[in-house]
């Protein structure tokens, strides 16, 4: 029987239990991969934001107070991460989104999905990251 993420934190903080947080990452890794891909365009940045999102998570267990879903803290922290890189590649004048290839899950050839990739980065990142959450992956209730 799989342990709930709560017993999985739980197992986690009181026994720096290696294999629980393995379990989460195994939980959550593709997900959380494949939002930050939508949002950056990026394969490599995005497997960066990916890894640093689960150390940070590993880092702060402590905070999650479980008002919440795992997958909400997660995710909090990988737009977190997101944004702030967001911001500083943006004052980078040679750096646009929309000069990044689709990613390789969109990459079908499809004129509508490429239609779509490239609307989404014209949007705000909080509006592209609300809609590719709760539309694209149905993460949000």
């Amino acid at each position: 029987m799989a342990l709930s993420d709560t017993e999985l934190v739980a197992r986690v903080l009181a026994h720096d239990d290696r294999h629980a947080f393995a379990e989460i990452v195994r939980r959550y890794q593709s997900p959380v991969r494949l939002w930050l891909r939508r949002m950056t365009s990026d394969p490599a940045l995005s497997d960066d934001l990916a890894q640093e999102t689960f150390l940070r998570l590993f880092r702060h267990l402590k905070n999650f107070r479980g008002d919440s879903k795992l997958s909400t803290f997660l995710y909090r922290i990988a737009y977190n991460l997101f944004s702030t890189e967001y911001q500083k590649r943006k004052r980078q004048p040679e750096w646009s989104p929309l000069e990044t290839e689709p990613h390789e899950s969109l990459s079908d050839h499809s004129d509508l999905r490429r239609d779509l990739e490239r609307a989404l980065l014209l949007l705000p990142e909080s509006q592209r990251a609300a809609i590719v959450l709760t539309c694209i992956q149905g993460v949000i209730h």
